[in-house]
């Protein structure tokens, strides 16, 4: 019974070591990712930090939507454009990506040569399409671009609303498809899922304009909750702006869905008094709502 009792002792001993470890590693680890988005690390990259090939070319069919009230002609030179950005207001010093200028209220994609889906919330009706644009290349390829110059052509009008949805609710229907004003140029449209669907626990990664910045593509997330006929959770790091965006599986690298929700984006610091990301661990949160592509009847029917 001594011998017992003494070597539960050192175990006690032992397991508050260990605990007293674990807590000063996890202490440390907190302090120096800081910079976290919002599900474990941030996993979003600018295009010139990004090395999978098909991840490059996807980003290639993403576009910006741009109020055309902010896209201004450049003097001088017909073939291009300026875009109006403007300062993220009130975020932390201490974020990613801080120094760099917003102006994309939504994300799209090529579904077609001259079709793009996003989300129904971006684009409800003719009028709101008629107001904005939706621009290819705001977007940071090189480190040092000038990302608010943009090439003419690479700017598209939005003629036609031919299908859209914003029904929310038990089974949500979050999407817009519109036709721009002509095909698009040098960008290959993505492959989407047309059957079948994702599931529970695969990869999955996601394109578009973070709090209206550059574009961003992100990984490091899976499918989190797969009982809904609609759409699917998984812990992408998005912000708004990032809605309308696609979902890609990251094994087959073809559209799963559209990103249309999730967790509220920056959090007030009492301490800093200015707005920080909001951070949750991996399988915290709720996670990010993802509409899946397939249940888009008129789509299927349009690529058939």
């Amino acid at each position: 019974m001594v011998e017992q009792r003494g070597f539960s002792m050192i175990s006690k001993k032992l397991r508050a070591a260990m605990f007293i470890a674990f807590f000063s590693l996890f202490s440390l680890a907190a302090k120096s990712q800081t910079e976290k988005a919002i599900y474990g690390l941030d996993h979003r990259l600018d295009l010139y930090q990004v090395s999978n090939p098909q991840w490059l070319k996807n980003a290639r069919a993403i576009a910006a939507f741009v109020p055309a009230r902010k896209i201004k002609k450049v003097r001088f030179n017909s073939d291009m454009v300026k875009l109006k950005t403007k300062k993220i207001e009130d975020n932390c010093k201490f974020q990613r990506f801080n120094r760099q200028r917003q102006v994309a209220k939504c994300s799209g994609f090529l579904v077609g040569k001259d079709l793009l889906v996003t989300a129904g919330h971006c684009v409800r009706t003719r009028l709101a399409c008629l107001a904005n644009r939706w621009v290819f290349g705001f977007d940071l390829a090189e480190k040092n671009k000038d990302y608010t110059r943009i090439r003419k052509k690479d700017v598209y009008k939005c003629v036609e609303v031919i299908e859209s949805s914003s029904r929310r609710g038990r089974s949500p229907l979050d999407y817009s498809l519109v036709r721009l004003d002509r095909e698009v140029e040098d960008r290959e449209p993505l492959r989407i899922r047309k059957k079948g669907r994702i599931g529970l626990g695969e990869g999955v990664y996601l394109g578009g304009y973070p709090s209206g910045l550059p574009l961003k593509m992100a990984g490091g997330a899976i499918v989190r909750k797969n009982s809904e006929d609609n759409y699917f959770l998984a812990n992408l790091d998005s912000f708004e702006g990032n809605s309308g965006g696609p979902v890609f599986n990251s094994n087959g690298h073809f559209v799963e869905g559209i990103l249309v929700g999730g967790e509220e984006d920056y959090v007030w610091s009492e301490r800093r008094e200015c707005f920080k990301p909001k951070r949750c661990f991996n399988l915290g949160c709720e996670g990010e709502e993802v509409m899946r592509i397939e249940v888009i009847e008129g789509l299927k029917d349009l690529l058939d």
